[in-house]
């Protein structure tokens, strides 16, 4: 392989100018060989994908796991996936995310894991994609283990296995580091729920609620806790005075239970994907309610939709008062910025800016991201007035709304100072440089 080209093909990588870095590794590598050019191809299919160029890229990755000798093969591997995510070619993509997880240089198989769980499920295939996230929790290296166990779980729902997702999601629970517990409580409530275990549902149900608050579990979990409480209740004590009294009220209501059918429903995961949960469990209710709805006079009818109407005001007047104080908020954010600019703040910092154009030409890479556009040669002013290797201190911006001035002094290896002056413009909301000089010239 040709070092040399190869190192101009860094570089021009580093610059961001990937067609020539393609161009480069492409032509560093030895014509007709193999073995030895894994690593210049590898690039070239980088360099590739930056352009947007799939096909391109795809056959440089192909290339160089023709390189026997190459070490980085889950590399490659783990591009071609993500090659073939883009082209929605799901099927590829997982078998070779699976591969990229085999290869002992493969520093994050779960990350593999989980990509390969999401291409399954884009497929439908729930049972594999559950054998995925399965791989990924039992990866000690996995930083978000509770998150691949609450998607296995989410998958075992799914298949019907509640049991088994019961436990998943206590494993999730027992991390300290576990994300959205309410969602997972209320999970595991469902879950409960599924297994007739009304007491283990209505304590989760609690966790969840405790920890969503009022209105953030969803409508599935709420019916299920509501039936799993209604069951409870059916079991208490019978108190014979009371149930006199209300024997009439109660002689044609339904007894609560939603989830009799086993029957399975799609409901969304909040991942893109579909966990599954029992008919009974939808808003319609059981067949006794709908027949019930269906017998009751235009009298009844009328008083219901006027308390359907006077909900859906309260619904209304909440959504009032919530879009108030989202508006409050925007007019105070646009006054915070509208100060700031004025004070001659900006994001990104001017003095941010100046640091990162130091560090880019101390590095060698190109200063002109953050230079106005049409200034003259950046690298060469940067050159004439900036020593390379030299440690800078960046002083506090000083200036007007639209101008600003950042004094630096740069210290080189045998302590001389040389002071530094950088002017910067505005460019939007944040800053560009418009000249540097030294501040004694």
């Amino acid at each position: 392989m040709n070092q040399e080209r190869f190192a101009e093909g860094k570089r021009n990588y580093r610059s961001g100018n990937f067609a020539q870095a393609a161009q480069d590794f492409l032509e560093s590598a030895e014509p007709g060989i193999a073995r030895g050019n894994g690593l210049a191809f590898h690039q070239a299919g980088n360099a590739f994908m930056q352009l947007g160029r799939l096909d391109d890229a795809l056959t440089m990755y192909q290339n160089a796991l023709r390189d026997d000798t190459y070490d980085s093969m889950s590399g490659v591997y783990s591009n071609i996936g993500h090659v073939y995510a883009k082209q929605k070619n799901y099927n590829a993509s997982a078998e070779a995310y699976e591969l990229a997880a085999t290869y002992p240089e493969c520093e994050k198989p779960y990350k593999c894991h989980l990509r390969v769980a999401q291409n399954h499920m884009k497929l439908g295939s729930v049972d594999k994609a559950a054998i995925s996230y399965k791989k990924a929790a039992l990866d000690v290296g996995n930083p978000a283990r509770s998150k691949a166990l609450y998607n296995l779980a989410l998958c075992l729902l799914e298949l019907k296995q509640p049991l088994s997702a019961v436990e998943s999601l206590k494993l999730a629970l027992d991390f300290p580091d576990c994300e959205n517990r309410g969602n997972v409580f209320s999970s595991l409530g469902i879950a409960y729920a599924l297994l007739d275990s009304d007491e283990e549902a209505v304590e989760a149900f609690e966790h969840a609620q405790y920890a969503l608050g009022d209105g953030g579990m969803s409508p599935v979990a709420l019916a299920a806790y509501a039936a799993a409480k209604a069951r409870m209740a059916a079991q208490a004590p019978h108190h014979p005075i009371l149930e006199e009294a209300v024997a009439e009220d109660n002689a044609d209501e339904d007894d609560g239970d939603l989830s009799r059918t086993g029957e399975i429903r799609s409901i969304d995961m909040g991942d893109g994907t579909d966990a599954q949960l029992p008919e009974g469990f939808s808003a319609i209710g059981t067949a006794e309610d709908v027949a019930q709805f269906f017998a009751l006079s235009e009298d009844e009818l009328l008083e219901q939709s006027k308390q359907l109407a006077k909900a859906d005001k309260k619904r209304m007047a909440w959504w009032k008062i919530v879009l108030g104080i989202i508006v409050g908020l925007l007019l105070l954010s646009a006054l915070a910025v509208g100060v700031a600019y004025y004070l001659g703040l900006g994001y990104p910092a001017a003095n941010d800016v100046v640091w990162g154009s130091l560090n880019a030409y101390g590095n060698e890479v190109s200063v002109d991201r953050y230079w106005v556009s049409g200034a003259t040669d950046a690298e060469r002013e940067m050159a004439s007035a900036v020593p390379r290797q030299a440690i800078f201190d960046i002083k506090s911006p000083t200036g007007r709304m639209n101008e600003s001035v950042v004094e630096v002094i740069a210290t080189d290896a045998q302590d001389n100072q040389t002071p530094l002056r950088f002017n910067l413009v505005r460019d939007g909301f944040g800053w560009k440089i418009k000249s540097v000089h030294r501040a004694l010239d």
